[in-house]
């Protein structure tokens, strides 16, 4: 989780060096969503894989299990003991059970407001429990489809053919836009399904869509960066191979705005709508 998180930090720094700088060019636009999206696209992996339910007992549930143990030892115990030293107390020439009556008194008061602490923590949960085949479905997701590393290779891939097409290289990168809509396809219908069978388990499960969002978000964002920085640097390349202008103002004009309406044909990006 910290090399994301440092990647994440410095992705986010890098940005606001970029927007910083002064006198930059019109096609820098993509670099800085590309930046943002590898930024965002890493904050997600780091969040889930920190917010993965733990497995055992319901993290959750253990605060109404703690509540009834503690009713139950009030009933089976502590309430039968008290009635013991009260009879004992009104037996004639009894001992004086005063003291042992007022502890125990004391003892059920704390284990009753105890109990009502817990009860204001408690989150209602099906019967019977599905807390470990969310903590299944979730840990497969995290090893599998959200695996750090995989997400990782094809955000990678998009950021440097941004970069490389800035710098007036083609690079090729069909083949991670491809994979980065599969993976958007894939952990949507994820999302729903999760949302659809554990409903009941929204505190647990919040978190884990919100990482995933987070994740989709960014490599939508790094997809539309490099699909615009690749057509921005076809468009320069047309506008190379033309005959040359006669007033350089023109020919400023001219790549400006090839490189915004490369920009506008990918409006809205391919995975925003996703």
């Amino acid at each position: 989780v910290t090399p994301l998180l440092m990647q994440c930090a410095e992705a986010v720094l890098l940005r606001s060096g970029l927007q910083q700088q002064q006198g930059s060019s019109s096609s820098s636009w993509y670099q800085q969503m590309g930046i943002q999206g590898w930024a965002w696209m890493l904050l997600g992996s780091a969040r889930l894989q920190l917010v993965i339910p733990p497995p055992g007992v319901d993290p959750s549930g253990r605060y109404g299990y703690k509540a009834r143990a503690l009713n139950r030892w009030i009933t089976d115990h502590l309430d039968p003991t008290i009635q013991v030293y009260v009879m004992m107390q009104q037996l004639p020439a009894g001992a004086d059970e005063s003291a042992i009556l007022h502890a125990l008194h004391n003892q059920r008061q704390r284990f009753c407001g105890e109990i009502r602490k817990l009860s204001s923590r408690c989150v209602p949960r099906p019967d019977p429990p599905q807390y470990l085949h969310l903590q299944q479905e979730v840990t497969a997701f995290s090893r599998g489809l959200g695996e750090a590393d995989r997400v990782f290779t094809v955000g990678r891939t998009l950021l440097d053919s941004t970069a490389a097409a800035a710098a007036g290289a083609s690079p090729t990168t069909a083949a991670a836009a491809s994979e980065a809509e599969l993976w958007d396809g894939s952990a949507a219908a994820w999302s729903g399904r999760m949302q659809q069978h554990f409903g009941d388990y929204v505190d647990i499960l919040q978190p884990v869509l919100l990482a995933v969002l987070e994740i989709r978000h960014g490599l939508a964002l790094l997809v539309a960066a490099s699909q615009a920085a690749q057509q921005a640097a076809a468009a320069a390349d047309l506008l190379a191979t033309a005959p040359t202008s006669s007033s350089s103002s023109s020919s400023s004009s001219d790549q400006q705005l090839l490189s915004l309406t490369a920009g506008l044909l990918l409006f809205p990006p391919p995975l925003a709508t996703a």
